[in-house]
């Protein structure tokens, strides 16, 4: 796959065009187009995502998916290998729905998702918890969610897996730096998974305190204010390393644009470099694919090796970069489904891309802009929050933060349906994962 082109004939419009569909009748609208969609990353100690959470919300207006349905497409959406997913459902009698369809799924078939969240108030239903003991014997993991009224029956308890606690209700506090190891956790019964996560220090706080792994984006974080000598954060050596074998095959550019893709630091300074009086170009070179393009395989080797010598791994920046890549996978796909020219859909990943380089590299944003070429559209979005390509980058946030109200409004200002916006983000995620 190619995300990027050389052509830059083709202008921005005013505003993202929207799909001209013809509203189909609520009662034989597609299960997707019935509900709202966000998503999350469940990221343990050593900052890697070992699983995607998907949060389902029925939508306000008109009626209800039918559970089995929406699972089936879930399913068809989410291949198997595509990841570990998590599911965490709003609504209570949507969520009964689904653990029904999930008991009544096909032997000889995988189960669509991983992990289930599960709330403690549903548990005091006998036959529920039949259903939810059967699902755990076929590999299904449940996460507890809240605490119970009563004690579980030890049973129903080995079931679960990990109990979820949000950020706004964790009592539990970080050991002190003379207690022993082993104060880390405290005598819960099973692993914790944190979630509410929005920063770096909450999630090395979740950590500190004996957590497992953390839901959320650590993406909240304030960049530096003022900027340093050079950027503090280094470019990923294993994307780095992955370009230099590549290179030395000599696999055709759109190949190479797609591991570029997966380091948004490691593409940020590649256009630096290339539109650096070292390399003497006289027009700037805005687009990934033709910095390739110039470089040739024996500069781009060069380059990488360079800057390898220099390199540091940086745990701490794998979310951020994960993140960014999903957000420019996301735009990209939700400006190809409203009929976006090759141009603007350049544009829209690019400005995903490059939207959290300043939390990524700790230098603010208007100053990382300054040091490579960039068109206008993506500056006004990134520095103004204003612009053609800002209704995009403001739904690809929402999603992210996964508040449905802010999602609907989302989907208003992109002049979007749900549904094309779900499979957009299905996409998206699964296109992500196959890159990583």
């Amino acid at each position: 796959m190619s995300w990027f082109r050389s052509d830059k004939s083709v202008r921005a419009p005013a505003a993202p065009a929207s799909l001209a569909h013809t509203r189909a009748p609520a009662a034989t609208l597609p299960p997707l187009d019935r509900v709202l969609l966000a998503y999350a990353p469940m990221i343990d100690v050593q900052r890697r995502i070992v699983a995607l959470r998907l949060t389902l919300a029925p939508r306000p207006q008109g009626p209800r998916p039918q559970a089995g349905a929406l699972l089936a497409a879930l399913a068809e959406a989410w291949p198997p290998d595509a990841g570990r997913l998590c599911l965490n459902v709003t609504d209570e009698a949507l969520l009964l729905g689904l653990v029904q369809a999930l008991g009544a799924w096909p032997a000889d078939e995988p189960m669509p998702l991983a992990l289930l969240e599960l709330p403690a108030f549903a548990l005091a239903d006998d036959g529920l918890c039949a259903t939810l003991a059967g699902l755990h014997a076929r590999g299904l993991s449940l996460l507890l969610v809240g605490v119970p009224r009563t004690p579980l029956a030890p049973a129903l308890l080995a079931c679960f897996s990990h109990a979820l606690v949000d950020l706004a209700e964790e009592r539990r506090q970080a050991p002190a730096l003379d207690e022993p190891s082993d104060a880390a956790a405290d005598a819960r019964r099973i692993a914790v998974v944190q979630s509410g996560v929005r920063t770096q220090a909450q999630l090395a706080a979740a950590f500190a305190r004996g957590a497992v792994a953390a839901l959320g984006w650590p993406v909240d974080d304030v960049a530096a204010p003022v900027p340093s000598q050079a950027p503090a954060v280094p470019p990923g050596m294993a994307a780095a390393l992955e370009l230099i074998g590549r290179v030395d095959r000599e696999e055709p550019l759109p190949r190479l644009e797609g591991v570029l893709a997966t380091d948004p630091a490691l593409a940020w300074r590649l256009l630096r470099y290339v539109n650096s009086p070292h390399v003497g170009l006289r027009v700037p070179v805005e687009s990934f694919a033709q910095a390739l393009q110039l470089l040739g395989y024996q500069g781009l080797r060069r380059w990488l090796i360079l800057l390898l010598m220099r390199a540091q791994p940086d745990v701490a920046g794998r979310p951020l970069a994960c993140a960014a890549l999903r957000r420019a996978l996301l735009m990209e796909a939700l400006g190809r489904a409203c009929g976006l020219g090759d141009a603007l859909v350049e544009q829209l990943f690019v400005t995903g891309v490059f939207s959290l380089l300043d939390r990524l590299l700790q230098q603010p944003m208007d100053w990382l802009l300054q040091a490579v070429p960039t068109p206008p559209a993506l500056r006004e979005a990134l520095l103004a929050q204003a612009g053609p390509l800002q209704p995009l980058l403001a739904l690809a946030r929402a999603l992210e933060a996964g508040v449905p109200h802010d999602i609907e409004a989302a989907l208003e200002a992109a002049m979007l349906d749900a549904g094309t916006v779900n499979r957009a983000l299905l996409q998206a995620l699964v296109a992500a994962q196959t890159l990583e």
